[in-house]
């Protein structure tokens, strides 16, 4: 099934590690926020979603 494919799931991980990390740089820097705010952010973000321990 397509939906279960290993890209698809990949994907979708990708696209809410990646809308975590443009929240949590918007709430820091509103509406002035660049892309290089979004990029700092994804660590922190992978950390929320998936802590190491």
């Amino acid at each position: 099934s397509p939906s279960e494919s290993p890209a698809i799931l990949g994907c979708i991980a990708a696209s809410g590690l990646l809308r975590k990390a443009a929240s949590l740089a918007f709430t820091k820097h509103k509406r002035s926020t660049l892309t290089s705010d979004i990029i700092e952010c994804l660590g922190e973000s992978l950390e929320d979603i998936c802590p190491v321990s």
